[in-house]
């Protein structure tokens, strides 16, 4: 899969000479990245081919808004059309879907607005000295319970369009500020797309028209809620922004194993896709996404359409996966449900390293991808270090800690095939077995061995599942009421200064009880934060689904 491809089809140049140069904003990207903000922008992008330094943003589009953006590579060129935007001299033409009662002829909306919050405009009727605002609407094509209208405003103002539209009782598919019950923020994308701009060009003394083409999203939201032939324009309008937050995922040449879509962090409650190379994994969580109403078959056409994958497999999870052995068939099926059966095992790329998957092997495939940037870290820390990877799975904390210099890592879990998956993920990166131990047992019991045989360890993981019932009886593990005793068992096994990494992927646990649990957990041992990481960005916008602390232990 040429993954840059699929960046660069997704924000195309549309124009550029030696003064301008316009791309054609997907919604999901942001214009520009700013402090602490956890998205991707069309800077990612650009940077590949360009010096992102030298161009200068002329304007921006809201994140969940689609279209046309431009950057001036001369400071007189940015004076040129900023003075244009401002003046009304440059003219914007946007497209919209919207739903409500709307005249069969052009019209036109005049009216002053003001601002009734950081993310609403509404329109004055009281202030008679606040200056007049023209928007002209023109009905283009009409559907089942919508239309798509083309909206000339005098100055590049998405907020008056809105709030114009608003004020005649149309409201944009998609805008959830902008409504009779507003939200606080918009959380998704809008169907309003700046289609073109049109300005007097200073280096060619003429006018030129910049277009973006609008999205097939628009199209499909015409039909509104009829979903029986083909998705709604809404839905996939979602999906394509989901994969546009992700761009600088499909950039990476070191990585081709990412979630693509987050279920409600992408405002699709129960809905997750991951990308292992050209295999896509779809996750349907019962009681969350109803499949009766969106076909998986036409999701998945829609990525193989948009990604190329060579198979797309699906996966529905049970509310309590832990008491349900029904299907487990379906799971262990070679057979996608598109495209042609994929390898029983194939390796993915993470951060240069190889990992082994099995597409069909269960629930999971043999690497959590929300641990990609803790492996990472592992590996910066690793070096000269004797490492402990607890729950340890196929051993991807430990490949990560041997490819960064550990000088020996020690793989318990209660899982023999997990641990010779983690062998094989050792030979696949061409590391060596000999300094590596992997043992079969609860990690409790190995706590007492370890403990009889005088072991320590520099450096020490601890990502436990929530929940999980021990194969031959003893006692059930979870982490609300485990993590402390873990941690205590951890503890005593490192040394002086060492370094412990808790992650837990246990919704209900806040960061702020995983500290208070590590320091119980600790006893009279002094702890110190060194780090509590963020999630990678293709996990952003889900905040409860998992945290990690590192802490330093004296």
């Amino acid at each position: 899969m040429d993954q840059r491809a699929i960046a660069h089809k997704l924000c195309p140049i549309v124009y550029e000479d030696d003064h301008y140069l316009f791309v054609s904003k997907p919604a999901g990207l942001a214009s520009q990245a700013r402090g602490g903000e956890r998205s991707a922008s069309v800077r990612d992008v650009l940077g590949e081919q360009h010096d992102t330094a030298a161009l200068l943003p002329l304007y921006e589009i809201n994140r969940w808004q689609s279209g046309v953006l431009g950057y001036a590579k001369t400071s007189a060129a940015r004076q040129h059309l900023r003075t244009g935007l401002e003046t009304g001299s440059a003219k914007p033409a946007y497209v919209a879907v919207v739903q409500g009662k709307l005249k069969p002829r052009p019209q036109r909306i005049t009216a002053a607005i003001k601002q009734v919050s950081a993310e609403r405009f509404v329109v004055d009727r009281k202030d008679s000295d606040a200056p007049r605002l023209v928007t002209k609407l023109e009905p283009l094509e009409w559907g089942a319970t919508r239309a798509l209208v083309r909206c000339r405003p005098g100055l590049l103002n998405h907020h008056q369009i809105r709030a114009h539209l608003r004020s005649v009782n149309l409201r944009i598919v998609g805008d959830s500020v902008y409504r009779p019950k507003p939200d606080a923020v918009q959380l998704g994308p809008i169907m309003l797309h700046l289609a073109e701009l049109r300005f007097h060009h200073p280096g060619l003394k003429l006018a030129v028209t910049v277009r973006a083409k609008t999205p097939p999203d628009f199209a499909a939201a015409l039909d509104g809620d009829d979903r029986k032939s083909r998705l709604d324009g809404l839905f996939t309008a979602r999906l394509r922004a989901a994969l546009a937050a992700r761009l600088p995922c499909f950039l990476d040449e070191d990585t081709n194993a990412f979630r693509v879509l987050n279920g409600r962090g992408d405002a699709l409650s129960g809905l997750v896709a991951e990308l292992y190379d050209d295999v896509l994994i779809l996750q349907i969580h019962q009681g969350k996404f109803d499949v009766g109403e969106m076909p998986v078959g036409e999701i998945a056409r829609w990525y193989r359409q948009q990604l190329g994958t060579a198979a797309i497999y699906v996966k529905h999870y049970a509310k309590d996966r832990s008491r349900s052995g029904s299907g487990l068939d379906e799971l262990r099926n070679p057979q996608p449900l598109a495209g042609k059966p994929a390898r029983e095992v194939f390796a993915v790329r993470e951060n240069g390293l190889d990992f082994l998957v099995r597409a069909y092997d269960g629930y999971s495939v043999g690497l959590f991808l929300d641990q990609r940037e803790n492996r990472r870290r592992v590996r910066e820390l690793a070096d000269g270090r004797n490492v402990l990877n607890l729950f340890c799975y196929t051993c991807g904390f430990s490949v990560a800690a041997a490819a960064g210099g550990a000088q020996s890592t020690v793989n318990v879990d209660i899982s023999r095939k997990s641990l010779e998956w983690g062998k094989d993920n050792f030979r696949a990166n061409g590391l060596s077995l000999d300094d590596h131990v992997f043992i079969n047992d609860d990690v409790f019991n190995y706590f007492k061995r370890a403990r009889r045989q005088q072991r320590t360890f520099d450096l020490i993981v601890i990502d436990p599942p929530s929940f999980a019932r021990p194969q031959k009886g003893g006692r059930v593990f979870t982490v609300e009421k485990d993590l402390q005793r873990l941690v205590a068992g951890a503890v005593s096994l490192l040394t002086p200064n060492g370094v412990l990494l808790v992650s837990s992927n246990d919704r209900s646990a806040s960061r702020t009880w995983l500290r208070e649990q590590i320091h119980l957990g600790a006893g009279s041992r002094k702890v110190s934060v060194v780090a509590t990481p963020r999630l990678p960005l293709d996990f952003a916008g889900d905040p409860d689904h998992a945290k990690t602390i590192s802490v330093r232990v004296k």
